[in-house]
């Protein structure tokens, strides 16, 4: 383990790989206690098959959930030490969304179907501008790739 660390600091100090804390919250919900259990126990057996360590919170439930919310890095304790290099290989960057296939807009009829749907060889794409009742959008591309003309 010294070695380990050793090589870790090295790793650090040469600036290829950075640390931080990683806490991995999967927050499942359900109004039947049964089946929440017997689906939790069922995705921590999928975790555990995969080589990773998984548990499900019991006295640490509350913190692990609000750990989880964005900005909130106090309350969690469970925060394992991880680089960037193990970091890029649990972020999945290759997975695809196909978009909504209803509008999620409070001011449009149930089951609106979205504003566009395209699709690229045989993957569909939906695309859907308001979510809630926000419609905002950002688009950037090069100097002349016609951003106006997808504006109007």
């Amino acid at each position: 383990m010294v070695a380990e660390t050793e090589d870790a600091i090295a790793e650090a100090s040469s600036q290829l790989v950075a640390y931080g804390c990683y806490t991995p919250v999967i927050a499942i919900f359900d109004e039947d206690h049964q089946r929440l259990q017997e689906n939790c126990e069922a995705i921590r057996r999928l975790i555990q098959a995969e080589g990773f360590g998984a548990r499900i919170e019991t006295l640490n439930a509350t913190d692990a959930y609000i750990g989880s919310l964005p900005g909130v890095s106090y309350a969690n304790i469970r925060e394992p030490l991880i680089n960037t290099r193990n970091l890029a290989d649990l972020i999945p960057l290759n997975s695809i969304w196909f978009g909504s296939q209803v509008a999620p807009c409070p001011f449009y009829p149930p089951a609106s179907p979205p504003l566009m749907q395209v699709a690229a060889g045989s993957t569909p794409f939906r695309l859907n501008r308001h979510v809630d009742d926000v419609g905002h959008t950002l688009i950037f591309r090069p100097t002349g790739s016609s951003k106006s003309r997808c504006l109007r």
